[in-house]
């Protein structure tokens, strides 16, 4: 059975791109910002069954560590290496229950059970996200005009309906813009944690020019996300990762960059979750 490929990274087909692999991918990315592959795995075999490649939001604390780093004041505190990925359902996402109809126009949008906490009334957000990788089905995003607070019909800001059909079962998820940067001061359950990365697991390519400048980050090999790892995953549905320097979570000081995920990723007895990040400067 061939793996369940999303991926929302605008390059892969706006701009002609459709790459066999997410390395094949990366080397036609000529831009700073962060790309993540996130695998849910079969765990006896290994075997992919689901992937993910998407772009990252750096958190306010992230940012703001970088740049007095970089222009280093005399008062500034070192933080703490950030070598932990972490992955939680902090963001609400879901499905569409109800087709969303070529042309027209929409001003609701039917939706299933919540994974995650309520999605408050503003938010943008992409439904179908992660069909770059096809030619011809169609993505839409929305405001919502009202909470989402689990299944149900909820009005959204009028919009253009889009190209083609949008099938019942498409995800439903926060748009890029909408990601929130503020950094929490707890993570949301289902949570989980790698151990603190080693150095094995990060690789540098410091060459020249703009956008070739990059750091990698894996949870490869004895780091998976597992229900029987060490630390062992907590059995659950999760929406987004973190790259971060601490478990647990307890301070806004603690969390540096996040991912919204395309699609849930599931982690059980059966399943082990990998995250490949590679951040570009």
């Amino acid at each position: 059975m061939d793996r369940k490929l999303s991926v929302s990274i605008p390059e892969f087909k706006n701009g002609g791109l459709m790459p066999g692999t997410f390395e094949e991918f990366l080397e036609h990315i000529h831009r700073p910002g962060g790309f993540w592959q996130v695998l849910e795995r079969d765990k006896l075999t290994g075997r992919v069954l689901a992937e993910q490649w998407l772009e990252n939001t750096y958190t306010d604390n992230g940012v703001s560590v970088m740049y007095h780093a970089l222009a280093n004041a005399a008062s500034f505190t070192q933080a703490q290496p950030a070598n932990i990925i972490a992955i939680d359902a902090s963001l609400g996402w879901t499905t569409l229950t109800s087709s969303i109809a070529s042309g027209g126009t929409v001003t609701s949008i039917t939706v299933g059970a919540l994974i995650g906490p309520t999605i408050p009334s503003g938010t943008t957000l992409w439904i179908n996200p992660g069909v770059n990788n096809t030619l011809t089905s169609s993505t839409l995003v929305v405001v919502t005009t009202q909470a989402i607070t689990g299944a149900g019909t909820f009005t959204v800001t009028s919009v253009a309906g889009p190209a083609a059909t949008i099938a019942s079962g498409s995800s439903v998820r926060y748009a890029y813009s909408a990601v929130p940067t503020l950094d929490p001061g707890s993570l949301s359950a289902p949570v989980s944690y790698t151990a603190a990365l080693p150095s094995g697991q990060f690789t540098y390519a410091m060459t020249t020019g703009y956008g070739n400048r990059s750091l990698a980050v894996t949870n490869n090999s004895a780091y998976l996300f597992s229900t029987t790892g060490s630390p062992a995953a907590s059995a659950g549905n999760y929406t987004c990762a973190w790259l971060c320097n601490a478990n647990p979570v307890a301070a806004t000081s603690n969390t540096f960059v996040r991912v919204a995920f395309d699609n849930s990723l599931t982690i059980n007895s059966t399943t082990a979750g990998q995250i490949n990040i590679t951040e570009k400067l």
